[in-house]
């Protein structure tokens, strides 16, 4: 069963973030590609093309339902170790910024922030 691309205000699951040329997406994921093919890899330009093709992958995703091993061949990057720990990173710092509301605390003064001067104040 196919599903089609729909654009969603709400942020269902089916939305769809705007899609340009297929043929452009398609060298700036092959460009993505042999970049993150490198050993010495420019994550700048990597976390760039992954935002432009975005919407590319999206598509792909949701109209030919390909295989997980499939997605990673095609798009190699989001698997990466560096990017699941910037993921991880993003949701955690979400997470705590979220806290004092959620326990509807005053945002201003629940956290406290600290400047390490001392070497010995430094986390290790």
């Amino acid at each position: 069963m196919a599903h089609s691309l729909s654009k969603s205000p709400n942020g269902e699951v089916s939305y769809a973030p705007d899609h340009h040329d297929d043929n452009t997406l398609e060298e700036e994921r092959l460009a993505l590609v042999e970049e993150f093919k490198k050993r010495k890899r420019n994550t700048t330009e990597i976390k760039q093309k992954m935002g432009l093709t975005f919407s590319l992958q999206c598509k792909e995703i949701v109209e030919m339902q390909p295989m997980v091993s499939e997605v990673q061949e095609r798009w190699p990057a989001p698997f990466s170790l560096e990017e699941t720990r910037d993921i991880v990173s993003q949701r955690k710092t979400a997470a705590l910024r979220g806290l004092p509301i959620f326990i509807r605390e005053d945002v201003s003064t629940f956290f406290l922030k600290r400047l390490v001067t001392d070497p010995e104040d430094a986390v290790v």
